[in-house]
């Protein structure tokens, strides 16, 4: 597999894809941690609205593929009726995008829009607002994993 490094500038200008393509204006983001907090962090500052952080780690020596679950949502009601923009860096295996979705859900959250900022076609899982589409057989090395 081969490692395509991304600058910040590039990152910048596909999380600005992703702002044109939200359908209405989110009530919050919510971010999937870490990679989908700094996108979550400027997509917040753009809308003007606040940003949570659900911290999942799905990619772990020991047990690849399952889901960690280090950083929850605030255990109540208070997400019901929003409109909310989930947000990752990346749609790799689709499996942090389909574990928060059903987590918000069962947070009786039904207005859920989707976000990432690369998608891989291989993901089983496609977010509604994808800032580009990449290759499956590429590693992204985000701007924030320059230092190798």
């Amino acid at each position: 597999m081969s490692k395509q490094h991304y600058s910040w500038d590039t990152f910048h200008s596909y999380v600005h894809e992703i702002q044109k393509q939200v359908q209405q204006k989110p009530d919050i983001i919510v971010s999937i941690g870490k990679g989908g907090s700094i996108p979550g962090v400027i997509l917040a500052e753009h809308f003007k609205i606040n940003n949570l952080n659900l911290g999942l780690k799905s990619y772990n020596k020991q047990d690849r593929g399952s889901i960690h679950e280090y950083q929850s949502l605030p255990l109540n009601d208070s997400l019901r009726d929003m409109k909310i923009l989930l947000v990752d860096d990346i749609a790799d295996s689709g499996e942090t995008f389909m574990y928060s979705v059903n987590k918000l859900k069962g947070y009786f959250c039904d207005n859920i829009q989707t976000a990432s900022v690369f998608y891989k076609p291989c993901s089983k899982y496609k977010p509604d607002c994808v800032g580009i589409t990449v290759d499956s057989n590429i590693w992204i090395v985000q701007p924030w994993e320059q230092i190798e």
